[in-house]
């Protein structure tokens, strides 16, 4: 049996794909996901950051007991990790592979967002010490190898897919080039920079009578974000820019 762990909740509509291609090739009982429900109603309540740092530590310490000493799991399945500030995790995974289990790590991201340099190395550990590292690009799997010493033998990129709960739009002919900014919306990605520098100067005109620029910004992001970049495009210059706060 496989486990695939994410006690964080950062990724629902990455588990729930998972999930569901798994469903369709490995039989009932062939693997076990660790995760938080879809956070509806009093699920809602339960999930937010307060009653998380009370129940995520606790619930995630039993499951990892479980499956330590459990002879039906075979295989260990990281999404993300919750511990990684304290680097219990590191000891954790050492823990499985001495009792025998595999480990497979998912590379969302090589480094958590805005952490600067505080997490290299536990990463690079964990990275080193996985049986399996899955990433989503041959850029993050050469940078692995690189930059984290990890035998490029070991690694398997599996393109970022769509999440299918989101609807397709309503195909409508066009001529404009069309541009996508997708993923986490956070300072340190100059996205804001981006539309009032190289945006408005190259592409914020017509390349010619039949063909304009459109970009389309889709990403989770604070309040505080969302506000600073309805505000810079709600402009007539930006009318060819279009927000959707969630993640396609």
């Amino acid at each position: 049996m496989t486990v695939i762990i994410d006690y964080t909740g950062k990724s629902y509509s990455y588990n729930k794909g998972l999930q569901n291609g798994l469903t369709g090739t490995l039989k009932d009982g062939e693997f076990l996901f660790i995760y938080p429900c879809e956070e509806r109603g009093f699920l809602r309540f339960l999930n937010n950051n307060y009653f998380r740092k009370v129940l995520i530590p606790i619930y995630a310490i039993l499951c990892y007991s479980w499956i330590l000493t459990s002879p039906r799991v075979t295989t260990v399945h990281w999404q993300w990790f919750t511990f990684d500030r304290f680097k219990i995790e590191l000891f954790i995974l050492q823990l499985f592979q001495l009792v025998g289990k595999k480990v497979v790590v998912t590379v969302h991201n090589i480094l958590p967002h805005d952490s600067g340099n505080r997490y290299i190395a536990f990463y690079k550990s964990i990275y080193i010490k996985a049986n399996r590292i899955l990433c989503h690009s041959h850029s993050s799997k050469n940078e692995l190898v690189k930059n984290f010493s990890v035998r490029k033998e070991k690694i398997v990129v599996i393109p970022h897919g769509i999440f299918p709960q989101w609807p397709n739009e309503t195909k409508k002919k066009s001529n404009a080039i069309k541009f996508l900014i997708f993923g986490q919306i956070r300072n340190y990605k100059g996205i804001k920079e981006f539309i009032s520098g190289i945006w408005n100067n190259i592409f914020g005109e017509k390349v010619s009578d039949e063909f304009s620029m459109e970009l389309k910004i889709v990403g989770k992001c604070s309040r505080k974000m969302k506000l600073e970049l309805m505000e810079l495009i709600n402009t007539p210059i930006h009318s060819n820019i279009r927000f959707n706060k969630g993640y396609l």
